[in-house]
């Protein structure tokens, strides 16, 4: 088994992991860096030789396993040839469509396959189980990739004080067998008593400043972080208020919503994208 960091080991952001056998090639993330502006082209920040060798068919790759819907993991693959398979989690994919609303160059392929955590996914004699992760990206994994009696664990993106974060717990009560760790290195510190706020903690915080108003409450927050939606919505529920929540790409609306105690987890709609069920009827 050959292990080949194209890009993420001197910066946060921009991961792409190469992992090949003697059979069969795969890759783990294609990502923007995070110093990507749009106003530049793509073409200047692609891996290479990489992504050359993929687009002359000097490189042959079987698959590419994206760990979630962020830019910095994903925001190269309209760049790769359509012919490569891509494999997602289902509700990231469903999520990185809507986004396609506002980033309409960067688009999944049409023969996208999907996942869940309690999948075993088989490319050629790569064996990978996907494990779900706390992180503010929705529908987030780690990999365990296996072959011949070998494993690499990729975490991708992770933390522990989300409102999955009993997902972390979970994996370093039990974690499988693992020869090589590949971690994300965005927030190692030294001194472990510095902690982050729980979404939790941050709830009661919104709670606090809701009541507190008098008048409407406007809260911006990323579209894509659901937890922090969830969390602004619960405190809008606690608080007896009614959540509304829009968003708009130019001229077209692409979720809307209100929600109260009688009518709750309604929201996050584009089009027929339904990302939480209505629990209503």
């Amino acid at each position: 088994m050959k292990l080949i960091v194209h890009r993420g080991a001197h910066e946060v952001g921009g991961n792409c992991v190469e992992i090949s056998t003697g059979h069969t090639t795969i890759l783990m993330d294609v990502g923007l860096p995070l110093s990507f502006n749009f106003d530049d082209e793509i073409e200047n920040v692609l891996p290479q030789p990489l992504f050359e060798e993929l687009r002359s068919g000097k490189k042959i790759v079987d698959g590419i396993l994206l760990s979630h819907p962020h830019l910095d993991h994903y925001g190269l693959i309209s760049a790769l040839p359509e012919s490569i398979p891509v494999y997602c989690g289902r509700s990231a994919a469903r999520l990185i469509r809507i986004s396609q609303l506002m980033n309409p160059k960067i688009a999944l392929p049409e023969n996208l396959q999907t996942f869940e955590s309690k999948d075993h996914l088989q490319i050629g004699d790569i064996t990978i189980r996907p494990y779900l992760m706390d992180h503010s990206a929705f529908d987030s994994y780690a990999f365990l990739v296996e072959v011949h009696g070998k494993s690499i664990f990729y975490t991708g993106d992770f933390r522990g004080h989300g409102r999955k974060g009993k997902l972390l717990d979970r994996l370093a009560k039990s974690p499988p067998h693992v020869d090589i760790l590949m971690t994300e290195g965005t927030k190692i510190i030294p001194d472990t008593s510095e902690m982050f706020a729980t979404e939790v903690d941050l709830e009661k915080e919104f709670i606090d400043v809701i009541d507190k108003a008098e008048s409407l409450v406007f809260v911006t927050a990323p579209s894509q972080n659901i937890d922090r939606i969830v969390t602004i919505f619960r405190a809008v529920k606690r608080t007896g208020r009614k959540f509304i929540i829009r968003g708009d790409v130019g001229s077209k609306t692409i979720y809307e919503g209100a929600c109260s105690c009688r009518n709750c987890l309604t929201f996050l709609e584009a089009g027929n994208e339904r990302l939480y069920p209505d629990r209503s009827k």
